[in-house]
């Protein structure tokens, strides 16, 4: 990191827990680690919005390639795509044609595919397909299970925040909707639930069956295993690649850490 701003490794420093590496193998690595200790894992590859559709084909060519290589290792692991990184912006049908190869190598090798986007609108042209489900925030999975039929959801809360600074105030989680949402998708799967509602969740005993908790990687082995012992599954979720700025400034916590690193980064320090 020799060329990078002061701000930029500030900001790592606080982040690089959280992230595996900037390479594929590393990714990998870390998921064996944690299949040894019986814990699936997602892994996303970090890479900026791309300009144009030949990054936009690159990007999911990288994510086949993810795909072969969690099948040849064996590993227990699905993958999670933003749409926006396979060019949503660019052209939405080009997306979609983007999507469809990562789905197809997912049949192939056995994969499981997460479908990230804010716009669940745009997998209307894959209602019938299968081995993938839709990872979105929470107004918009309910939305979504109101004119389609039930999928495999995971709702994504706020990433790293609460570990650096506990004290932060997660508004506007409803825990009954979370309960109507379990009974209506094939699977639910909670990413970064802040630990005061998952522990909620958790006391719920028929509840908590029907869940997956994701949890993000460098979360304590402590809390995964706590959460295995209530008899609810987790994963880990383990993103790789060069491009983390954009994912770090999406999760650190609102307040003097986005603004410092926020205006440093701008202004190039």
């Amino acid at each position: 990191m020799e060329n990078e701003s002061f701000a930029e490794k500030f900001l790592y420093r606080l982040i690089k827990k959280h992230i595996s590496g900037s390479t594929m193998s590393s990714a990998l690595d870390r998921a064996k680690s944690m299949n040894d200790k019986s814990i699936p894992a997602t892994i996303t590859f970090l890479s900026n919005v791309p300009e144009n559709k030949a990054k936009a084909k690159y990007i999911t060519s990288t994510y086949i390639e993810l795909i072969r290589r969690i099948s040849r290792s064996g590993l227990k692991a699905s993958i999670q795509v933003p749409l926006a990184q396979i060019g949503a912006h660019i052209d939405r049908d080009a997306s979609i044609s983007n999507f469809t190869e990562i789905l197809e190598a997912g049949k192939r090798y056995g994969v499981f595919i997460w479908a990230e986007t804010e716009e669940p609108s745009l997998l209307s042209k894959l209602k019938e397909a299968r081995g993938y489900g839709l990872a979105t925030t929470l107004e918009r999975a309910r939305d979504h299970l109101k004119v389609n039929k039930p999928t495999s959801l995971k709702i994504l809360f706020d990433g790293f925040a609460e570990h650096l600074d506990p004290k932060i105030e997660h508004k506007n989680i409803d825990l009954d909707e979370i309960e109507v949402l379990s009974k209506n998708a094939k699977m639910l799967v909670l990413s970064f639930l802040p630990e005061n509602h998952l522990w909620k969740l958790l006391k719920k005993q028929k509840f908590r069956k029907s869940l997956i908790f994701e949890v993000q990687l460098g979360s304590s082995m402590r809390k995964l295993q706590k959460v295995q012992k209530k008899g609810t599954k987790a994963c880990v979720y383990i993103p790789f690649g060069k491009d983390w700025v954009e994912y770090a400034m999406n999760n650190v916590p609102e307040g003097y850490t986005r603004f410092l690193a926020g205006n440093l980064l701008n202004e190039g320090a």
